[in-house]
């Protein structure tokens, strides 16, 4: 696993948007106007909807997405910030655009829905949608 799929693993788990160098973007569930989903884009093509089970506005949970919150926290034991930063949101689905992965140029789409198959495949439900062209 290289440095750029860390980072689209730790935006997608919690819950960031983020805009890397390979032309890897995550848009958050505040870009896409729904609050229960992110986006993911190789280039300008749209390859895959992350749907998360919990609304990003959901006062249960922190901002990574954990259980703990700031008032049932222990304070005299630690930081806050060190005790939520391994927390993670659940991944409820990740739906695929395969149309779109075949458009973009190069194996850099195929090479990230390779990699989100294999990271979240076992514990998420996993979508391959295929449109088709109307004649």
């Amino acid at each position: 696993m290289d440095i750029y799929q860390t980072r689209v693993l730790q935006a997608i788990k919690q819950r960031e948007s983020t805009s890397l160098k390979n032309d890897v973007m995550i848009h958050n569930s505040y870009q896409t106007d729904n609050c229960f989903t992110s986006n993911v884009y190789v280039g300008s093509q749209h390859i895959a909807t992350v749907y998360y089970t919990h609304d990003i506005n959901d006062l249960s949970r922190n901002s990574n997405g954990g259980t703990l919150t700031y008032n049932k926290f222990d304070h005299s034991s630690g930081s806050f910030v060190d005790a939520i930063r391994n927390d993670s949101w659940e991944i409820d689905e990740i739906s695929f655009n395969e149309r779109a992965i075949a458009r973009c140029l190069g194996t850099q789409a195929v090479r990230y829905r390779n990699f989100l198959i294999k990271q979240f495949g076992e514990q998420t439900s996993i979508v391959r949608e295929y449109y088709e062209v109307s004649k």
